[in-house]
């Protein structure tokens, strides 16, 4: 956080200290045009002089005297950011985008590796983000697009070095309607209330942490995740509430803390067999849900851990099924109830 405060109290000493020359306007700019789902935008892209990139390609923030008068900028719709640019820095943008930009981009041959945290925080104009020119991105920091609360489409099909996005990396991005993943999109109208969205981990990716890809408040009602994912990270998921059901790959070990919680419209889970950690409060909260179906080892009660309130306030009525043959639904609820403020009655056991 204070690194958070510093990032502003460098942008507001460089807007006090800038030079009064201003940066001239390009005499024309061309403008592009991109599609997003089934609709076309037009771009017409900020000077590349507005950005403030070091001589190590890390940028900065827009530079002094675009945050003194950004209104002289207000033909421009969207920010491409420079090839030349290797990193975003933490805070770089966090609620300084003005109102006219809508869209950011990547140039072509993008060299950007890492979106920092809380890189564009707040920034509610923004509506799409298009990463599919960023092959060379490996990390989407924590925050980076926390309350981008316009934000309809991002696209990262070729973001094929993508191994993390940290938490709450997407979180209330409430307007979400297209994600791009592996070349096909998820559009919510299209999909309707009972639509999937596939998580696509990358390279053998191993660990989904923060509000994902598939996005908070993402408007489908499936999730499936990969077989190679082995563990959800904190807050992955929070208060994604058209989530309606979860199947957990067989890979899965870890589900962090408060992961699902306040998820209010899961009704069903099922869990696999290698589960063994499920973090505090992963579904509190998560009040329609009344299905759960567990693949349990032989050996549940010894090796498998549910924190506290991992169950609290979920509905006070529903079901439980032993995927396994050798373990009896009517044991399962017996030790699950003793579990992570489980129901203590009110929920019976499936044949």
């Amino acid at each position: 956080m204070n690194r958070r405060k510093n990032m502003k109290n460098k942008k507001l000493l460089k807007t006090v200290l800038c030079i009064a020359s201003g940066i001239g306007f390009a005499t024309s700019i061309p403008f592009l045009t991109t599609s997003c789902g089934s609709s076309s935008i037009k771009l017409n892209p900020l000077p590349e002089e507005v950005y403030d990139i070091d001589s190590n390609g890390i940028l900065n923030s827009f530079t002094a005297d675009f945050l003194t008068n950004p209104n002289a900028y207000s033909k421009y719709n969207t920010m491409k950011i420079p090839a030349r640019v290797t990193g975003i820095f933490e805070w770089a943008f966090d609620g300084d985008i003005p109102d006219f930009v809508k869209n950011l981009h990547f140039a072509k041959g993008s060299n950007c590796s890492s979106i920092g945290d809380g890189a564009f925080n707040n920034c509610s104009s923004l509506t799409t983000v298009d990463l599919s020119n960023c092959a060379n991105l490996s990390s989407i920091g924590s925050d980076a697009f926390l309350d981008c609360t316009s934000l309809t489409s991002i696209d990262l099909s070729k973001c094929t070095n993508l191994s993390s996005i940290s938490t709450s990396g997407f979180q209330e991005c409430n307007s979400i309607k297209d994600i791009k993943i592996d070349n096909d999109y998820y559009h919510v109208e299209q999909l309707g209330p009972k639509g999937k969205a596939v998580i696509a981990g990358k390279n053998g990716q191993t660990s989904w942490n923060s509000s994902s890809i598939v996005v908070g408040n993402l408007a489908c009602g499936d999730i499936e995740i990969p077989d190679n994912i082995t563990s959800i990270g904190r807050e992955a998921f929070f208060a994604c509430s058209s989530i309606t059901s979860v199947n957990f790959p067989s890979g899965l070990t870890t589900i962090g803390e408060n992961s699902f919680a306040y998820c209010k419209n899961i009704t069903s889970i099922t869990f696999s067999s290698n589960l063994n950690s499920i973090n505090n409060a992963a579904f509190n909260m998560c009040q329609s849900l009344n299905y759960i179906a567990w693949d349990l080892p032989n050996n549940y009660d010894s090796i498998v851990s549910i924190n506290q309130n991992v169950f609290s306030s979920i509905s006070s009525t529903g079901k439980v099924k032993s995927l396994n043959p050798s373990i009896g639904s009517g044991d399962f609820l017996a030790w699950i109830k003793t579990k992570g403020n489980f129901p203590s009655s009110g929920w019976e056991a499936e044949a």
